[in-house]
């Protein structure tokens, strides 16, 4: 059997106290939700327990038992829950499917275009219940909660898991490091991503409004400023600093 982790007990309270909101969904327009990151399903199987139809959406060759502990319990429970394996990080078959909500709990830093997945899902449901990793304050000791920002997890901060593609500094190693830098101008026009290494002259890493693009050239020795601006350069619209770990 798959053991219960503090997370997934998180997870069902979570949805034990939101009935209200789920509870309409059992006959809703789709008659379905999905849990999408389900590890072994827990939550899945409870909304089930509760009268939904459910269907559980994980990526087979990254989940840690390869969904085995999913499989295990659908047949404990003689469950009706679809499990489907799928590479969110891919053009993944799903924009034709409709939910009448979906869960993402715990996902988001697993995967390398954020974005991509949640303009997906704003167009198979109307309600989605989003979280990630939640923050008390800065790290120089300030509340967090009046500033609209994101940070880079730490290396081990989700303890050492090789599908955090966000990491800052990044992982020391005998190569060249690589990291993964993210952008949205969010204002729908044009925008040019610079990058100054160790303060000096900018260069042009990328342009486009949004989108992603890896940097595999970090060394211990430098740190390196990306800088988002408006398309002629003018207006700095975010920047963030990325350096490598030491041996």
């Amino acid at each position: 059997m798959a053991i219960t982790t503090e997370q997934s007990l998180w997870k069902i309270k979570l949805a034990h106290r939101a009935k209200s909101f789920w509870y309409p969904y059992a006959t809703g327009q789709y008659g379905k939700i999905a849990d999408i990151g389900a590890a072994d399903g827990d939550l899945a199987f409870f909304l089930e327990k509760q009268g939904l139809s459910v269907d559980v959406i994980e990526n087979e060759s990254t989940n840690f038992n390869r969904l085995e502990g999913a499989q295990i319990l659908k047949h404990a429970l003689d469950s009706s829950v679809a499990i489907r394996s799928v590479d969110l990080d891919s053009q993944f078959p799903l924009s034709g499917e409709k939910y009448d909500a979906i869960f993402l709990l715990g996902t988001l830093y697993h995967l390398k275009n954020p974005f991509l997945i949640l303009e997906t899902l704003a167009r198979m449901t109307e309600y989605c219940f989003v979280s990630t990793r939640i923050a008390k304050q800065t790290a120089d000791g300030q509340p967090l909660s009046p500033y609209p920002i994101a940070y880079l997890l730490g290396p081990k901060e989700c303890n050492n898991d090789n599908t955090n593609f966000w990491p800052n500094p990044v992982p020391a190693g005998e190569r060249m490091g690589k990291t993964t830098i993210l952008w949205n101008t969010a204002n729908g026009d044009a925008g040019k991503v610079y990058v100054s290494t160790n303060g000096r002259e900018e260069s042009l890493f990328a342009t486009s409004r949004q989108g992603s693009a890896a940097a595999n050239w970090i060394r211990a020795d430098s740190t390196y400023e990306f800088r988002l601006y408006n398309s002629d350069h003018t207006e700095l619209l975010a920047k963030i600093a990325v350096t490598r770990a030491r041996q």
